[in-house]
């Protein structure tokens, strides 16, 4: 297991708005190891998400090295981090940001748009990450036929449909209730149990709990 599979040395992210400067992370320091299953905590504004976009090569640090794998990807150009986030990095997210008016088997679809596969062969692979998620007899039902928990279950296929190495998941339970929420991280469990890298930002203590690590957060530190 490489301990130093994500490695963050003295990030820094500094926002400007008009004459305001915020600085969202003041010089984080972090190791995540292959295989790893992270929660990062911390109340709202305290920099957890802005770390997770970092990592999740979805934004640039202002200052400081993030290696990933041994490549330092802070000086990446959006191009580059769009390859990155393609081939290694799935993303769950608390809206699910799903299209209204595809089927879930075109949502899980989409990250395989550039791959070069025949639909029939990007097909395939989706309604595998569909059964995988237990929705194997939902694949033509739009998201608005679902329940909240079936749309976060299309969501974690999607992140899952490139076979990547990394999966970010901020706040992937705050729009379920507690036993959808149970399902959903239990999912996510049997991923990080599989190999995968598992980085989950929340605010729940007991979400938390399913995690190997709690990475605390305040005022855009580690404490």
């Amino acid at each position: 297991m490489n301990p130093n599979f994500i490695k963050l040395s003295e990030i820094k992210k500094i926002y400007t708005m008009g004459e305001t400067v915020f600085s969202a992370l003041n010089g984080i320091s972090l190791s995540i190891a292959r295989g790893e299953f992270v929660a990062i905590m911390g109340a709202s504004g305290s920099g957890k998400s802005t770390l997770m976009n970092i990592i999740g090569c979805l934004d640039n640090p202002t200052a400081g090295t993030y290696l990933l794998d041994g490549e330092d990807v802070a000086k990446n150009n959006d191009k580059e981090l769009a390859q990155i986030r393609n081939k290694r990095i799935g993303f769950v997210f608390q809206s699910f940001n799903l299209l209204g008016k595809q089927s879930a088997l075109d949502n899980v679809m989409l990250p395989l748009l550039y791959s070069g596969l025949l639909r029939k062969n990007r097909g395939k692979i989706a309604s595998e990450a569909l059964e995988m998620v237990g929705l194997s007899t939902k694949l033509r039902n739009k998201p608005s036929e679902m329940s909240g928990g079936e749309r976060q279950r299309v969501a974690i296929a999607r992140a899952l449909v490139n076979n990547p190495e990394i999966i970010c998941a901020d706040e992937p339970t705050g729009n379920l209730d507690s036993q959808t929420s149970h399902e959903i991280m239990e999912i996510l469990l049997g991923l990080n149990k599989k190999g995968r890298t598992i980085i989950l930002v929340t605010h729940e203590a007991d979400i938390a709990g399913y995690a190997q690590r709690i990475i605390r957060m305040r005022d855009g530190g580690i404490v």
